[in-house]
């Protein structure tokens, strides 16, 4: 008994300091990434593996989430430099870019228009409640400006949080398959569409793919967080 008092005061320690968050993220990654490239199968994404791990292990252990997210959070603050390091592909291929602007330009304001559209028809046609198409209008963008539409929408940022991770992990798990079931066969077609849709998590994928969709993506996932913060509350007072 007495041990077991002593194994349950460690532990407690040990889930109550920021490092069990950092290092439950980077272990579980790290195992993700050694399955992918073990397997080289989209369904085996490390960031999928990884998040699934971590849920189980905080189920099973019965640990509050603020616990883990207390160092978990160190990590999130490295998604800013993190996304200005996606500027660099864009650089590479900017050449591209000036070239294709204005069907880029088009094609991203397109997509912004369609995502919200086709959430909130879906949601509409299958009897979602009016506080629940407000909260995963911006499902397709990154998480911070998806919360910040969502309060302008006064929808449930927690929900909009889960609809983002959702999007994401699916752009990540079957995008360029996808892309390529329906025909798409251009590369930087490719990248533009996985941007568009499924933010960053799609676009750690695209990189994946190659530099082409990488570069393509992140500028899509960028353009896309700036037209869907424009268009959406537009387009809702009309749709709801």
């Amino acid at each position: 008994m007495v041990l077991k008092g002593v194994m349950k005061m460690i532990f407690e320690e040990i889930i109550n300091t920021p490092s069990f968050g950092v290092a439950l993220s980077l272990i579980t990654y790290s195992i993700g990434l050694w399955i992918y490239k073990r397997f080289r199968s989209p369904l085996a994404n490390p960031l999928v593996i990884a998040t699934i791990i971590i849920i189980s292990l905080l189920m099973v252990a019965d640990i509050d989430f603020e616990k883990y997210h207390l160092g978990a959070r160190m990590i999130e603050f490295l998604l800013g430099p993190a996304t200005v390091g996606l500027a660099i592909p864009i650089y590479k291929h900017i050449h591209r870019v000036k070239k294709d602007l204005p069907r880029i330009l088009l094609s991203i304001i397109a997509g912004a228009i369609s995502s919200v559209l086709s959430i909130v028809y879906l949601s509409k046609a299958l009897g979602a409640d009016e506080i629940i198409i407000r909260s995963i209008a911006s499902k397709s963008v990154t998480t911070p400006i998806a919360i910040e539409v969502t309060e302008m929408l006064g929808g449930i940022p927690p929900l909009t949080v889960v609809f983002v991770m959702i999007t994401g992990i699916t752009g990540a798990l079957i995008g360029p398959e996808f892309c390529k079931l329906i025909g798409i066969r251009s590369r930087e077609a490719t990248g533009l569409a996985i941007g568009s849709s499924s933010h960053g998590a799609g676009t750690s994928r695209a990189i994946v793919e190659g530099e082409v969709e990488g570069a393509m993506s992140s500028l899509a996932m960028a353009l896309m967080g700036l037209f869907t913060a424009i268009v959406t509350p537009f387009l809702m007072r009309f749709l709801l």
